[in-house]
């Protein structure tokens, strides 16, 4: 259940760059964003790993090898997600404070 949430959040941190007002941040929140999305790309990876390993490394069979090294992916892949959680609700932060978070539409310009 962790791979499809972290799906998920990545595809809302590629999708969010397309929008106006993510266009609308300031440069140094750019900048935050894309390690954030980077290390989801990483947890995303790790998660998925274990499949294609089983797959080409064992044959597929179950062995006690695999299930340390597949239980050792899906532990590593917890620590880049939490690591990237702070930075993806930064560019929501730098957002203009009179205007909720969930408002995506861009400023208006006056």
């Amino acid at each position: 259940m962790v791979l499809p949430g972290a799906q998920a959040l990545l595809g809302f941190q590629l999708a969010v760059t397309l929008t106006r007002a993510f266009e609308a941040l300031p440069y140094p929140s750019k900048l935050v964003h894309a390690p954030a999305l980077m290390l989801v790309a990483l947890a995303v990876i790790l998660l998925i790993a274990p499949a294609a390993f089983h797959r080409i490394a064992f044959s597929g069979e179950d062995t006690e090898e695999f299930h340390r090294i597949g239980s050792w992916f899906i532990v590593a892949a917890t620590v880049p997600s939490p690591a990237a959680s702070p930075a993806t609700s930064t560019w929501r932060s730098a957002r203009s404070p009179e205007r909720p978070s969930w408002d995506l539409r861009p400023p208006s310009q006056s």
